[in-house]
């Protein structure tokens, strides 16, 4: 199939509902490695804040931490559980969106009242033998081209039995989300994670580094010099 080019391709980004996804496992699988982490769990995510917002991935609703909280609890408002990432909707845009859910409607985080789901999701999971972070991605804001449910039921998309070019708007999101894996792997590794599990469901372009572009992963260290000032947004913390 063809990719074409249209004016937005984020109106074409949805939700695999699970068909489709990725599971990025960072373990800690031994007794030493899980108390290792209880000992230093204020410390990593302190630092697992700083990462996220530096990046715009996750960022936390909540800056302040202690000992006694997980990432999961980053996360809340009310009742509600939301992700909030930093995603240019546009090529246009001067700046990025905090954008919580995607199709129907993709919601700002100002705007939110309810969700369908996350552009990316972190949790961290503790159980007596294991701990682990789980980064979770099921949809296609990422990657470079989008075939889904939504170029199926365009009209022109499906008579053309073609691709959408989501290209450009991978190239401003994408890099800043391979930066975020980089660091959050070398973190959890300083931390005493001791197993790192890619588990892929049927989404191509990724590998356990983050998204490809062609066979190479991007980073946003990589092409920040190429972008316009109003696109680079990642700020040293």
């Amino acid at each position: 199939m063809r990719p074409v080019k249209v004016n937005n391709s984020s109106n074409y980004w949805t939700d695999f509902e699970a068909e489709l996804s990725i599971y990025l496992h960072i373990k800690w699988g031994s007794q030493n490695a899980i108390d290792y982490f209880k000992s230093k769990e204020s410390l990593f995510v302190a630092e697992y804040i700083r990462i996220a917002e530096k990046y715009g991935i996750c960022v936390p609703l909540q800056e302040s931490y202690e000992s006694s909280k997980s990432l999961y609890s980053l996360y809340l408002r009310g009742k509600n559980i939301i992700y909030p990432t930093k995603l240019f909707l546009s090529e246009e845009d001067n700046k990025p969106y905090s954008v919580v859910s995607l199709d129907p409607l993709v919601y700002e985080i100002d705007q939110l009242e309810t969700f369908f789901s996350y552009p990316i999701r972190v949790e961290l999971i503790k159980k007596e033998l294991e701990f682990r972070i789980i980064l979770y991605i099921s949809n296609d804001i990422f990657f470079p081209f989008i075939d889904n449910k939504k170029t199926k039921s365009d009209s022109f998309t499906r008579n053309e039995n073609t691709l959408i070019d989501n290209s450009a708007l991978a190239y401003l999101n994408t890099p800043r989300l391979n930066s975020f894996i980089r660091d959050l792997k070398k973190l959890s590794i300083e931390f005493g994670a001791n197993a790192i599990e890619l588990e892929n469901l049927g989404l191509e372009g990724f590998s356990e580094d983050g998204v490809l572009f062609g066979n190479e992963v991007v980073y946003y260290e990589d092409i920040q010099d190429m972008l316009s000032p109003q696109h680079q947004i990642v700020k040293a913390i």
